[in-house]
């Protein structure tokens, strides 16, 4: 007498889960998940998912994608819990975001997110955003970034205390940006040798163009430097700019359009303190809009420049 088994291959790993209140309230991340894992993703509230991280099993794991609606602002410290669970594994955090004010947006990226899509899912983008996370993080020579563009060699050392002088439109389309742009660039090439040295920063979260005009790359690290401006340094600051004709540099407008009110004034403050600290002139074109933090930049009391 004899017998056979029959070996049941491993089942595939789990490279991949959503962590929702209810995950069927947002069909297209459904489709967008099976679309790009296949069967290789699961889904998890977020009690369960606090569970998983800690548990050996979780090591499979990629990424999460943390989807959340206005009904899920009230629950900012248990997601908090889920975001800093999932860094301690080193794993990877998207937030899908789906009518979420711009205050519990910035604060769930100051806890560790590392990048976020709008809800509905506008097509291609988790894709987009898992192709970014996926990708290793290149060893560059040092005055370059990724995308080969130069960024500043110098050290920081908080040895200067530079002139503010932001530039706001007040309407789209009368050059305040080009005259920003043409300013820095003047001042920075003042004189053959010992010029001083400046930076522009483009505020405009939306329709920031200085990167454009300048022909430079926009980088992600500037989203690093506003999802959590706390934890930022001089170093980190002056890494995440890049450099124009070896005179200029410049903290580029985000990739993607971020709701303007995605910082506070007291982000923008650190922002201006660190730009101040290692800048002569610091030149800093506005959005046409008044926002929460204009004032900041351009106190009531002492206006800067306006076209």
């Amino acid at each position: 007498m004899s017998s056979t088994a029959t070996l049941q291959p491993d089942p595939a790993p789990i490279l991949a889960c959503t962590v929702s209140r209810d995950v069927q309230r947002f069909d297209l991340l459904i489709d967008d998940m099976e679309h790009e894992l296949g069967e290789a993703w699961g889904d998890l509230s977020f009690d369960d998912a606090l569970v998983f991280l800690r548990q050996p099993d979780s090591s499979s794991l990629q990424f999460i994608a943390i989807a959340v609606d206005s009904e899920d602002e009230t629950e900012l410290q248990k997601i908090g819990d889920v975001i800093k669970a999932a860094k301690a594994r080193k794993v990877k955090v998207v937030l899908i975001a789906n009518q979420i004010s711009p205050t519990v947006l910035h604060q769930m990226l100051k806890l560790g997110a590392d990048d976020f899509v709008p809800y509905p899912l506008p097509e291609g983008a988790l894709h987009d955003v898992l192709e970014r996370l996926r990708r290793p993080d290149p060893v560059m020579p040092a005055g370059f970034d990724a995308d080969g563009g130069v960024v500043p060699t110098f050290r920081a050392k908080g040895d200067r205390n530079g002139v503010i002088l932001p530039v706001h439109g007040m309407a789209g389309g009368v050059g305040a940006s080009t005259f920003a742009a043409n300013l820095a660039w003047e001042l920075a090439t003042i004189t053959p040798t010992d010029a001083p040295r400046v930076c522009i920063l483009d505020l405009d979260f939306q329709f920031g163009s200085i990167a454009t005009y300048l022909d430079l790359s926009r980088r992600e690290a500037v989203m690093e430097i506003l999802g959590d401006t706390a934890s930022a340094d001089s170093d980190s600051f002056l890494k995440s700019m890049l450099t124009f004709n070896d005179k200029l540099h410049v903290f580029t407008a985000p990739a993607d359009m971020l709701p303007l009110d995605i910082v506070t004034g007291e982000d923008i403050g650190r922002i201006l303190d660190m730009a101040q600290a290692n800048f002569d002139f610091v030149i800093i074109d506005m959005p046409s809009t008044v926002v929460a933090w204009t004032e900041t930049v351009i106190p009531p009391e002492s206006r800067g420049l306006h076209k």
